[in-house]
């Protein structure tokens, strides 16, 4: 609210009820959007010199998602203009609850609840199913504290750390079409906080919550975390939390310069998490560095460098309007934009998602290039006109990660960061560190999608010396010639 507040003083205009369809580019360069009204039910053309693409993670493109409801995200917009991406197969994916997405990090998992499988009605067949896995209810309890710090999937922490509880969860839910539920309310049999490993042991002993229940002691070390799903209407003390292994982040995204604008389309500043620029395992301070101090150097680049106008404004109209009538085309279809949505995501968990098959991924590419083109050529009903928008971008994403997700397995890369190869086996494939030193590039163009390595620019030398520094930055030079 602190924000839209700021721009509204500053005199911003905000365009409400406006789901961009389609980005402008003419010349090479970024030059506007072209936005579905869902007020007056028709299209606008939103030009502009500069285009500062804000529009978060691909919180769409997955079936487990906890990205909020109602966050698509909108990189595909950019890679259809040609935009270059890098790494794009880096993810991030953890347990969260899905009523109310949300992690379930931290003292969530460090007050130690029970993990609950049932039927897939939700109460039937109730089993404690990490003791499986297990056998010792303690040495399961010790694994359940590290999820609290060690929260996302973690391909380093496989077979033998935290991250093989993601594993059991994942073969529970979409394995054995089961529901997984944390709860509460009654601790595991045989606990005995004694016989924790001394990191959970003494982390609980300091935390004064050596006793009772799981949501006692969630009362005791943390009670905004109870109040957090009361306010959506989830009551921990009463019921179980149901979870699944959920995606969170997109380290990869598009590819910037270091001032945020696009490295292949002048004029886009792609700012936030949509800027490729996280990391495998996304360090602390990323996600500061690509929204905030992103979205200060971007402002600073365009006040020194792209204050006059030089967009030929008649050839941005008459794209504008080319893009808009195809979309009109595109709105006089029967598809069903809801099966289409669904197909799409369940395809990306599947093929996706922490686990992904290096014999299925090819196939899984050219299902959703196939699924992208019927819904091209078949198009959605006008009355669908706002969900087809989103369809369309969601889908052109989709088919552009999984190729180059695909070209990833196939190059040898193997198991990195929060996302686990397999085998024909269905055995993890081990990490090459040699492809630590390169970048993958994703850029679609006429002739197609283009994916290569390339390697890692090296740090830059510098001697930082003041009164250079000082002078570059006040005639100019510092923004580049």
């Amino acid at each position: 609210l602190a924000l839209i507040s700021a721009v509204k003083a500053a005199g911003i205009e905000i365009a409400e009820h406006r789901n961009v369809a389609e980005l402008v580019a003419v010349d090479g360069r970024a030059a506007g959007a072209v936005a579905w009204n869902s007020e007056t039910k028709e299209f606008e053309a939103f030009l502009a010199e500069n285009t500062v693409f804000a529009t978060g993670g691909p919180g769409g493109l997955y079936a487990s998602s906890v990205y909020p409801a109602g966050h698509w995200g909108g990189i595909g917009l950019a890679l259809k203009i040609g935009a270059m991406a890098q790494n794009l197969p880096e993810s991030q994916f953890g347990l969260a609850s899905t009523r109310f997405r949300w992690n379930v990090s931290g003292t969530y998992m460090q007050v130690l609840p029970r993990f609950v499988s049932t039927a897939a009605d939700g109460v039937s067949d109730p089993r404690e199913f990490l003791l499986d896995h297990y056998r010792d209810s303690n040495a399961m309890n010790s694994m359940i504290f590290l999820k609290g710090y060690q929260w996302p999937f973690d391909v380093r922490k496989v077979p033998d750390g935290s991250s093989v509880i993601d594993l059991l969860v994942h073969e529970e839910t979409v394995g054995k079409g089961r529901r997984v539920f944390l709860d509460f309310r009654s601790n595991t049999a045989g606990l005995d906080f004694a016989r924790l490993s001394d990191e959970a042991r003494v982390y609980l002993e300091k935390s004064g919550a050596c006793f009772g229940t799981p949501t006692e002691r969630l009362e005791k070390m943390n009670p905004g975390a109870i109040e957090l799903y009361a306010d959506h209407r989830i009551d921990i003390r009463r019921d179980m939390l149901e979870i699944a292994v959920c995606a969170q982040h997109n380290n990869g995204g598009l590819a910037g310069n270091i001032w945020y604008e696009s490295v292949n389309v002048p004029h886009l500043f792609p700012i936030g998490e949509v800027n490729g620029s996280h990391g495998v395992t996304r360090p602390g301070g990323s996600a500061l560095n690509a929204g905030q101090v992103g979205g200060f150097r971007a402002a600073e680049f365009i006040a020194a460098r792209y204050r006059e106008s030089t967009l030929d404004f008649a050839k941005a109209e008459a794209e504008a309007e080319t893009l808009r009538a195809d979309l009109v085309r595109r709105l006089s279809g029967k598809r069903d934009w809801q099966s289409d949505r669904r197909e799409l995501q369940e395809r990306m968990t599947a093929s996706a998602g922490h686990l992904r098959s290096k014999d299925t991924l090819d196939e899984a590419a050219d299902a959703a290039r196939n699924l992208l083109d019927a819904m091209y050529s078949e198009g959605y009903p006008a009355a669908d006109a706002d969900h087809a928008v989103t369809n369309f971008h969601l889908a052109f994403a989709s088919w552009v990660y999984l190729e180059a997700i695909s070209f990833q397995a196939a190059s040898g890369a193997g198991s990195r960061g929060s996302a686990a190869v397999l085998d024909a086996a269905g055995l993890v494939v081990p990490e090459n560190p040699a492809f630590r030193a390169k970048v993958l590039e994703t850029a679609a163009g006429p002739q197609g999608l283009t994916v290569r390595w390339t390697p890692c620019r090296p740090l830059p030398e510098t001697d930082g010396w003041f009164e250079t520094v000082w002078a570059d930055y006040r005639n100019g030079t510092v923004y580049g010639k």
